[in-house]
Formats: structure tokens, sequence, C-alpha cells
């Protein structure tokens, strides 16, 4: 399966105009965009260069635009097969503009929000661009 990268491409641009990282500093970020009934909802980190890590999630109006953004992809992917995105990782090195994308086509709780231990977590999720 071949996903063009413009559709990656315009979910990272609207990440980075995100309202939540207006005027804060930070060096990489990781974003999950998880399926529900009406669309996908968002969670992540953003982590300075000393390594500390904060959540944010993009707003209401922001997050229409990416949800719908995410539906665009999911239709491309399912003209080329039966797969349904469950969790779609964004990340993002705010220096360089690179970014990586990691999907998820079966466990809708692989990268799981809804916990009370977040530091395994944001752990997990930090994005590693020293490849």
């Amino acid at each position: 399966m071949g996903i063009d990268i413009k559709y990656l491409q315009r979910i990272v641009d609207e990440v980075l105009k995100a309202s939540a990282l207006k005027d804060i500093t930070w060096s990489t970020l990781a974003l999950v965009l998880t399926r529900e009934d009406q669309g996908f909802a968002n969670a992540g980190f953003y982590y300075q260069d000393d390594g500390s890590a904060t959540p944010f999630y993009v707003n209401s109006n922001e997050h229409l635009v990416l949800s719908d953004m995410v539906q665009d992809m999911q239709q491309e992917i399912t003209r080329q097969g039966p797969l349904q995105i469950q969790q779609l990782l964004v990340q993002i090195q705010q220096k360089s503009g690179f970014f990586k994308a990691d999907f998820e086509f079966k466990n809708h709780q692989r990268w799981d929000f809804n916990t009370t231990e977040l530091e395994p977590l944001q752990a997990l999720l930090k994005p590693d661009f020293s490849e």
C-alpha cells in the first residue's frame, strides 16, 4: 500500500498552525489521532530540548480540520484495500520540519491516553530524529 505524502504533509502543516503551540518553545512533538464514532480524537506531547514533555491537544475547530484530513487519507487507503486507520501517530521536529508517521490499523488503543500513567506513554511517543 502506498500513501501519497501530500496527505501527511497537509496534516503536519495543520498541526504546526495549532493555537495550542503558539508562543510555546518546543523542539519535537508527537500527536496521536484516534478513530472515534464522529471522526478522530487527538492528544499528544510536545518536548523541550531538556527532554521534558507537556501534554497538549488541538482545539475543537482545528481538530475538525485535522479529522477531515485524516478521513480524506482514509478514503485513499480504502481505495487500495480494506484497511481502516485506528490510530495515526505524527512526530515532528520543529527546527528542521522533518516528520514521521506511524499507522495503527488493528489496535485502537496502541497509544492510549486514557490512562493515569502518562510517563511511559510520553517516553514511548518521544520522537527520535537522530537516524
